[in-house]
């Protein structure tokens, strides 16, 4: 797909990147063999432009791939069938134009890249794009631990607190630094003074993410619901023994 829309001064930038385009039209079969498709309403290829007003008087060299996948992806095959198909896809787009430098893969849920490769000529083989699949993906590190500690979470609920899912805040070197735990306390129940168990259902998620996770960094986020509507995050290094939680609660968690 390729949009013939042109502003302002990119008329030249256009022109060059529908050649391209022209180039690499002929792998889209293939690409759609391996569960990609161009992504609606967007130029499969396009110039990488960092600086608009720079763009303007420099020639533009670099460009990236943008794509959707049929199918959503499946992070529990992360490091078996979508490592296997995206190499597939590097490889393709490899030797068909080495200006292309960066691959966007949007999820078929929605329009957010879920992963954004960059300097993809410098990737040779399948642990390379693996480390850079996992520097890129916040969803695979979030499924992830998300796998690992939901049945145990579970078993925390109760009437009033409900699991309500994980998330990564920072890779670094290929790993998840900083996840996130969110809880969601109903009936106004995330103030210790209505709520006499908050400070033993927290300490019980507290336990729990250091038996499992014990060299990982966690922020807490508990989310009140009922009359009142807000959100306190706490780091789990402020939450490491009761008496630290009982300090952290009636210190932040009171009524709004």
């Amino acid at each position: 797909m390729f949009n013939s829309t042109i502003i302002g001064n990119d008329y030249e930038n256009g022109l060059k990147v529908y050649e391209e385009y022209k180039k690499f039209k002929p792998l889209l079969k293939e690409i759609e063999k391996l569960g990609y498709i161009p992504a609606p309403d967007e130029n499969v290829i396009q110039y990488i432009i960092d600086d608009m007003e720079e763009s303007h008087r420099t020639p533009l060299s670099e460009l990236f791939v943008m794509l959707k996948s049929v199918q959503n992806l499946d992070y529990s095959q992360f490091e078996t069938k979508e490592l296997d198909r995206l190499f597939a896809l590097l490889q393709l787009v490899q030797n068909n134009n080495k200006q292309i430098t960066k691959i966007e893969i949007l999820d078929n849920k929605d329009k957010l890249p879920h992963l954004n490769l960059e300097n993809i000529q410098e990737i040779k083989s399948k642990d390379q794009l693996l480390f850079a699949m996992k520097n890129a993906s916040r969803e695979y590190w979030a499924n992830l631990i998300l796998t690992q500690i939901q049945d145990k979470m579970k078993e925390i609920e109760n009437d009033y607190v409900t699991f309500k899912g994980t998330s990564c805040n920072h890779i670094e070197n290929g790993e998840c630094k900083i996840y996130k735990v969110i809880l969601q306390f109903k009936d106004d129940m995330l103030n210790y003074k209505k709520n006499p168990q908050l400070i033993d259902d927290i300490y019980k998620v507290s336990s729990l993410l250091q038996a499992e996770k014990p060299n990982n960094n966690f922020e807490m986020e508990f989310v009140n619901t009922g009359k009142s509507s807000y959100t306190r995050s706490l780091l789990l290094n402020q939450l490491q023994t009761r008496e630290q939680i009982e300090t952290a609660v009636k210190k932040f968690l009171v009524e709004e």
